[in-house]
C-alpha cells in the first residue's frame, strides 16, 4: 500500500509527521511523532522495526520524499492521502498550539513577495538591474512549481525558529 486515507489510520499505525518541528508544533495529529524531512536519514533506524508506518506532512508532497528516504533504507511506509489536510477534512482531532505558528508555506509567499517587491521597486528607484532579483524570485516559483521542489522553502526550514 503507498498511501491510505485518513479514516482507515488505526492505533497499530505509527504517524511519522517529516513537517518541520514549527509546523509539527503548532497543529499535529495526536501521539504522532515528528521526524523532520531533514533530519530523518540520520533517524530512519529508529523506524525500523516498524512495518506499520504512515508518512504525515502538509499536504503529501514531503511525505512522499520520506518515503524515497525510507525505502532506501528498506522500511516499508505509506503516505497520509492529502496529509494534514486530508486528516483535518476527515474530521479527525489534532492538536493545536496556543501560540500562532505561519507554516512554511506562508513563510515561502511571504518572503517571495517581499523579494519581488524590493526589487521592483528598487530598480524604479535605484538602478533598473534591480529587476534581475524579481526575475530570479520568479524563475525559483516557476522552478518550486514544475519540480514541486522548493529552494526556498528547504532554506527556511533550517532557520532556528522553525526547528524548536
Amino acid at each position: 500500500m503507498t498511501s491510505i486515507h485518513a479514516k482507515e489510520v488505526e492505533d497499530k499505525h505509527i504517524l511519522v509527521d517529516v513537517r518541520t518541528p514549527g509546523e509539527h508544533r503548532g497543529e499535529k495529529i495526536p501521539n504522532s511523532l515528528n521526524m523532520p524531512l531533514d533530519e530523518l536519514a540520520d533517524q530512519a533506524r529508529s523506524l525500523e522495526n516498524h512495518s506499520d508506518i504512515v508518512l504525515v506532512c502538509a499536504s503529501g508532497t514531503r511525505a512522499k520524499k520520506a518515503r524515497e528516504i525510507l525505502s532506501k533504507e528498506n522500511i516499508p511506509a505509506c503516505i497520509l492521502e492529502d496529509g494534514m489536510r486530508g486528516w483535518k477534512e476527515a474530521g479527525l482531532p489534532t492538536e493545536k498550539s496556543k501560540t500562532k505558528v505561519i507554516s512554511i508555506e506562508r513563510q515561502v509567499r511571504i518572503v517571495a513577495g517581499s523579494l519581488a517587491a524590493t526589487g521592483g521597486v528598487l530598480a524604479l528607484l535605484v538602478n533598473p538591474y534591480w529587476a534581475l532579483l524579481s526575475t530570479f524570485v520568479g524563475c525559483g516559483l516557476v522552478f518550486a512549481g514544475v519540480t514541486d521542489t522548493c529552494g526556498m522553502a528547504l532554506l527556511l526550514a533550517k532557520l532556528p525558529f522553525n526547528r524548536k
